[in-house]
């Protein structure tokens, strides 16, 4: 099986497997997804610069920022609620 009959899912479970990166939680996950994001390409980034794979990814892939966003949304955390309750408490303070 050559790279090109490999899903993209398959392809990066082999390199989890591959650099032991399966690790999601904490400082290690986001290190972790940051290999990845350098791996696939976005290392040197025209984007944001260096050293900040996933910023470029990010910038470069609205789709991941709204997957993101309604993945919080589904949490429904109680601190991330009061916050941004707070947040716009403020706001309309001002007005």
């Amino acid at each position: 099986m050559t790279a090109t009959d490999k899903s993209l899912s398959e392809l990066i479970e082999q390199w989890q497997t591959n650099n032991k990166a399966y690790r999601l939680e904490g400082a290690t996950g986001v290190r972790n997804l940051q290999k990845l994001c350098e791996a696939i390409g976005y290392e040197e980034g025209a984007f944001l610069g260096s050293d900040v794979a996933i910023i470029n990814f990010l910038a470069d892939n609205s789709g991941a920022i709204e997957a993101i966003i309604d993945w919080m949304g589904e949490t429904d955390i109680d601190e991330w609620k009061e916050e941004l309750q707070s947040e716009d408490d403020h706001d309309n303070e001002e007005e």
